[in-house]
């Protein structure tokens, strides 16, 4: 089959013309390879995910939520999850401000290997796992914060938020 390049200047005057002649094999015998499917669903309470700080024992401990079944993942090869935060920190409506990395996520149950992560504008793994052979595998959710973080007890009271953003992708 003659592919041919043609490279012409703006005002479609041709400069070059350049033809290739590609063969393509069909072999009858040969099925197409399998495609990949991959999903991912974020559960509607771990979309909007919350830790609230309500005592003095949340900040001198460290707070930490759990959403069961929060994340979702479907596939029928080897696959990776990473998630990544849309902005490069946590802001309010009056403009208080608070670092990524005072929040912290990871994966529980669910099968692969996990890894807990601090949130970040880089994707970052946090699951590796084997084919699901296109099954639901569920994951929980948990957001957790460490305790003692000055960061937090100095931050202005105010209801803090990031988007973020999962992504599945073969391994």
């Amino acid at each position: 089959m003659p592919l041919q390049f043609t490279v012409s200047r703006s005002d479609n005057s041709v400069i070059a013309t350049h033809t290739v002649n590609f063969k393509i094999r069909v072999q009858l015998n040969d099925s197409p390879p399998p495609e990949h499917e991959y999903s991912i669903r974020i559960s509607t309470d771990a979309a909007n995910g919350v830790l609230e700080f309500k005592h003095l024992a949340d900040y001198v401990n460290g707070k930490s939520v759990v959403y069961s079944n929060g994340l979702t993942v479907t596939s029928n090869t080897d696959y990776q999850v990473t998630v990544r935060a849309l902005s490069p920190e946590f802001s309010s409506s009056s403009a208080n401000k608070l670092p990524l990395d005072v929040v912290k996520l990871e994966l529980q149950q669910g099968v692969g290997d996990k890894f807990p992560v601090s949130l970040s504008q880089t994707a970052q793994p946090i699951v590796k796992g084997p084919t699901t052979n296109s099954a639901p595998v569920s994951f929980d959710i948990r957001y957790y914060t460490i305790g003692d973080d000055r960061r937090l007890f100095l931050a202005k009271p105010d209801n803090y938020s990031v988007p973020l953003t999962y992504e599945i992708v073969p391994r």
